[in-house]
């Protein structure tokens, strides 16, 4: 998890603000920690054959029951190439659906953007450092 929040971080800093990338990680992690709640997962994909056809990697599965478990509404990730055979319109990113939960696959660029639209003063801060 770390790697990925370094490379939230990297998409999240400015190209003039590289510097401390590794503390800006740790400050997301931060914010997830606090955000976050544990959850145990209520389902096993791993028995249901057609979401193990559809993902084709089973070590990939894990995720799915904690994202239905959670009703998480975003799924970040740079393996598109697996989560991405559940978005609705054939691409590899974009709204997807899983059973009847709906949620969204997106690369760490994809929600970057996402926050500067949707979240602008979170974005902003996070661009700063201040989170």
């Amino acid at each position: 998890m770390k790697f990925t929040l370094t490379i939230v971080a990297m998409e999240v800093a400015s190209k003039k603000n590289r510097k401390g990338v590794l503390a800006l990680a740790d400050k997301i992690m931060g914010v997830v920690l606090f955000s976050s709640k544990k959850i145990k997962p209520r389902v096993d994909f791993s028995k249901d054959s057609h979401i193990v056809k559809i993902i084709k990697d089973e070590s990939d599965i894990k995720f799915l029951d904690v994202l239905y478990s959670a009703k998480a509404k975003f799924l970040l990730t740079q393996n598109t190439k697996h989560f991405g055979n559940f978005v609705v319109s054939g691409e590899k990113t974009g709204k997807a659906k899983l059973r009847q939960h709906y949620f969204y696959v997106m690369t760490a660029g994809q929600f970057r953007a996402y926050m500067k639209d949707a979240h602008p003063t979170i974005a902003e801060k996070c661009k700063k450092g201040k989170i």
